[in-house]
């Protein structure tokens, strides 16, 4: 069969994604390949760059904002972020080359900053307005057909099932203008992912009523996957719901409810693994006097819960030792229900990062135990029962775990007892080698 011309792809890729405003073949500019963007063309029609960039949404207010004078020529940047900024920070782009586009702007510098800004669908926030943002994410949100297998669009200004926010992650470049010397420069954004966020008001919620927020799509790019810009976003996410603390009056309007909880709608499994290393890692500060890594957690407690039962208390974590058959009890529902409230996740996920800190534990108990058998001989048939009796009381409690989770699965086995344990023990090896990844990686990540 005759191969398809490699323009003629790209053509018609064109023709099913956003405007396509910068393509490179082989490390060769082929713009005039696809279709460009003028500005007679409709200003209200954005177009995603294949690098990232998206191109100018809504006309300037200031005249000679857009290069050329023309979107196309701008080369699919903002100007500013959509939203509110959150964070900022540094990040190295892997496989990046110094050199500039025809638009004059550094698309590959290695060192980066990247911003996280969140935009309001409602329009409760002051800016951009509810319109711009509608705009703006009905045309990025057409990516993610390509990276999400079960995508839908999302109408971010409808409020029918509650208020959208959409927290947007924009890559910061250099652009030099002017001189030949590139004496005068200005930054313009291109968009590296986002996450789109439901907020749900749950006027029945004990204590008090709130806001539940369930991400429902999280992209990345793929020019910026592995750079850790996931973690980024959940923790700003976190932040910014640990921010609402204390709007717990029912009198206020839902914009300013307490956000009660964060929670994720149908994960993939990538993402199940990114959520529990985020919860594992702000589970472990939670414990610590001092945060570790770059995760800051400011526990607000309710007036209404200090001084209660429900008042954030960990010191059971230590009651026991990890040699002790006690140690490995089933969590009370008090103290799952008090660390979901402090770190605002599920009480399934407060279960989660309990095992995973468990094992954490246990794992440093051996590693220990291994040194003093290297000192003395003597005592290595005991110390290797006494690691096998631990293990073996770890898995119990996660079997215990697991069978109470997913217990409408094992009633609905055919094959009775036998297959019950099968599945089960199917389970456990599944859930125990993501545990020790999410172990692994905090360890590298304390060490670095």
């Amino acid at each position: 069969k005759k191969q398809m011309d490699i323009k003629d792809i790209v053509q018609r890729i064109s023709l099913s994604v956003p405007p396509i405003v910068l393509l490179r073949v082989n490390g060769t500019l082929k713009n005039d390949w696809v279709p460009s963007v003028t500005a007679e063309e409709d200003v209200d029609k954005p177009g995603i760059g294949i690098a990232g960039g998206v191109e100018s949404f809504a006309k300037k207010k200031e005249e000679g904002s857009v290069v050329g004078g023309s979107a196309a020529a701008a080369g699919g940047y903002l100007s500013e972020p959509i939203g509110q900024i959150l964070k900022t920070y540094q990040r190295k782009v892997r496989g990046a080359e110094s050199s500039n586009n025809k638009c004059n702007v550094d698309v590959d510098s290695s060192t980066s900053e990247f911003v996280i800004a969140l935009a309001d669908g409602s329009g409760s926030l002051d800016h951009p307005p509810s319109s711009t943002v509608a705009r703006y994410h009905n045309s990025v949100q057409r990516l993610a057909r390509w990276y999400i297998e079960t995508a839908d669009g999302v109408d971010v200004a409808e409020d029918g099932r509650g208020c959208w926010k959409v927290m947007y992650l924009f890559r910061r470049h250099n652009h030099y203008h002017g001189d030949d010397d590139g004496s005068r420069s200005s930054s313009r954004l291109s968009l590296a992912g986002y996450m789109t966020l439901l907020h749900v008001h749950s006027p029945f919620r004990k204590p008090f009523p709130g806001i539940i927020v369930r991400v429902c799509q999280a992209m990345i790019l793929p020019p910026y996957h592995r750079g850790g810009h996931g973690s980024m976003m959940l923790h700003s996410l976190h932040a910014y719901a640990q921010s609402t603390c204390g709007a717990n009056s029912t009198a206020l309007p839902m914009s300013t409810l307490e956000i009660l909880e964060v929670n994720v709608e149908d994960p993939a499994p990538a993402f199940v693994a990114l959520r529990d290393s985020v919860d594992y890692q702000r589970f472990v500060a939670l414990c610590s006097s001092t945060p570790t890594l770059d995760v800051s957690i400011d526990v607000a407690v309710s007036e209404k819960d200090s001084g209660s039962d429900n008042a954030l208390n960990l010191r059971y974590l230590n009651d026991y030792d990890v040699t002790n058959k006690e140690y490995f009890l089933p969590v009370s529902e008090i103290q799952l229900a008090t660390v979901a409230r402090a770190l605002k996740i599920t009480k399934r996920q407060a279960q989660i990062v309990h095992e995973v800190y468990k094992l954490a534990q246990v794992e440093q108990w051996k590693r220990y135990q291994q040194t003093l058998t290297g000192k003395d001989t003597s005592n290595n048939g005991k110390e290797d029962e006494l690691i096998s009796k631990v293990e073996t009381n770890y898995r119990l409690m996660v079997k215990r775990s697991l069978r109470s989770f997913r217990i409408e699965e094992l009633g609905a086995c055919a094959g009775g007892k036998e297959e019950q344990k099968i599945l089960l023990g199917r389970w456990f090896e599944e859930t125990i080698s993501h545990y020790h990844r999410l172990v692994l990686g905090s360890d590298r990540r304390r060490i670095c």
